[in-house]
């Protein structure tokens, strides 16, 4: 440390305050204004404090222009009584006598901490023991038969796990009514299935995903479903073209030339979502509403595969005035790739196809492909 840098040099009306018998060796003339050494201060009234020398230096909004001033006749702090017993220096907008002193507070934080992992265990214990009577209080819960089976499926797997949350909630943290609120809520929720159309034109027009029972849903799916849906588009084969050049040339500039030797599927998959999505952000536009916009696994409303719940689409780009992208990427021949793009066609969408890897590449009417896949070595 050069003399200049010295405390006493650098902030004389600092050296007042500096605490003439608890600071050992250290002194304003051999420690830097700006160490980070906790020091001990005293002020002309006598109140004593532990600081570092960084901070005392600075220059806070509470010290009114005056460095050398004291948080306590300041009024920044000031000492208050706890509901425990104790007394402690706290700052002036935090002092809350109503409550515990901040040494308390972090010893029942500590507590807790340590009490996480037997009362997760305790609920975990008892949320597996309410399984029968969260399910005969949702048997009270009248399902109307017109209702799509996945649908009621989703509803009442949600309204399950949410009523046995509750009565985990009532019986180990004493919040009593807990499950009768969260019944309440079932049936409210189930009332409000499906979607209404206006909802979904509504989202339509916004191009904005639907949330159906917490999760996000495709809206054009849902009008399809209903009988509401928009007449099936043309091919955008410029489109798709589009798309597969800047594919198959992004593909090598981010994970290098045969890059799924090297590579797992789900990194594979991973880039791939992250180039369309780029794609989608660099089509020419005028004004912030012209974007491309790009959601990531919506919901369909129809069940790939005789599946018993909903499917899930790997990318939607919706367009302003044209007709939504649906796209699918595999890095296998999916049968249910397929049936979801054709759901996706008939509700209106442009159905896209991803094709990586390796393997033979089957065609199917209605469905253009992307083909990614790596030249097979044994070719002539």
């Amino acid at each position: 440390m050069r003399p200049e840098q010295a405390l006493a040099v650098v902030f004389p009306e600092i050296v007042a305050s500096w605490h003439p018998q608890k600071n050992g060796v250290h002194t304003p003339w051999n420690t830097s204004a700006k160490n980070s050494l906790v020091a001990h201060w005293r002020c002309a009234a006598g109140h004593e404090w532990s600081e570092t020398v960084a901070g005392r230096t600075g220059m806070p909004a509470w010290k009114r222009g005056d460095r050398g001033a004291c948080r306590i006749c300041a009024g920044h702090v000031v000492v208050t009584a706890f509901t425990c017993g104790h007394s402690a220096l706290v700052e002036t907008r935090s002092s809350r006598p109503d409550r515990v002193c901040p040494a308390c507070r972090r010893k029942a934080t500590a507590q807790a901490e340590q009490q996480k992992p037997a009362r997760r265990e305790s609920a975990r214990i008892a949320y597996a023991a309410t399984e029968k009577q969260a399910k005969l209080m949702l048997a009270g819960i009248e399902v109307p038969d017109s209702l799509p089976p996945p649908l009621v499926e989703a509803w009442r797997s949600m309204a399950l796990t949410q009523i046995r949350r509750a009565l985990v909630a009532e019986g180990e943290f004493g919040k009593t009514g807990a499950a009768g609120t969260v019944k309440r809520q079932a049936r409210l929720a189930l009332a409000e299935l499906p979607p209404t159309a206006e909802r979904l034109r509504a989202a339509v027009e916004d191009r904005t995903p639907i949330t159906v029972l917490g999760k996000a849903h495709w809206p054009l799916g849902w009008l399809h479903l209903l009988g509401h849906g928009q007449t099936t588009p043309e091919m955008d084969f410029m489109a798709v073209e589009a798309l597969e050049g800047w594919l198959r040339t992004g593909l090598t500039a981010v994970a290098g030339p045969l890059p799924q030797e090297r590579y797992d599927t789900a990194t594979i998959t991973k880039v791939v979502t992250g180039l369309v999505a780029a794609w989608a952000d660099a089509q020419p536009r005028r004004f912030r509403r012209d974007r491309w916009l790009v959601y990531r696994e919506l919901t369909i409303p129809m069940t790939p595969g005789g599946a018993s719940r909903y499917g899930r689409l790997d990318v939607v780009v919706t367009r302003p005035h044209q007709a939504d992208m649906v796209i699918e990427i595999d890095s296998t021949n999916n049968p249910r790739s397929v049936e979801k793009l054709r759901f996706a066609h008939a509700a209106g969408a442009v159905p896209v196809w991803i094709r990586w890897h390796s393997g033979a590449l089957h065609q199917h009417p209605g469905i253009p492909v992307i083909d990614l896949r790596e030249p097979d070595p044994t070719d002539d």
